[in-house]
């Protein structure tokens, strides 16, 4: 991976995400990442085609949230939305099992309400 502080940071983006971009967006169906030529690729799969608002204010959400995350010194970020998945190679960063996972550990009562 050519960004090697990114494995380091992917948990603590990952419960800014729980608490900030997946309540926001419930059509998200998951939030994929990947550094590509050292850019940091952030995939949005949609349940169906987001709004131009929804997409708009989940990539600001997430610049925000890594822009914080590298301390101001994020790696360029390129966002792609879709409804099908990417056909390369991505991490997972946010997902229905991450989401309950995260929820059980520090947010139980998010697990009833769902997001």
């Amino acid at each position: 991976m050519a960004l090697p502080i990114l494995d380091e940071l992917v948990p603590g983006i990952q419960l800014a995400v729980f608490e900030i971009v997946w309540p926001a967006h419930p059509n998200l169906d998951r939030i994929l990442f990947r550094v590509d030529d050292h850019m940091l690729d952030v995939y949005f799969q949609w349940r169906s085609a987001p709004t131009e608002v929804d997409r708009e204010s989940s990539e600001r959400l997430m610049q925000e949230t890594i822009d914080v995350a590298f301390d101001g010194k994020a790696p360029s970020i390129r966002f792609v939305s879709e409804a099908a998945p990417p056909s390369e190679q991505y991490h997972e960063l946010m997902s229905e099992p991450i989401f309950k996972s995260i929820a059980s550990a520090v947010a139980p009562w998010r697990l009833k309400a769902g997001r």
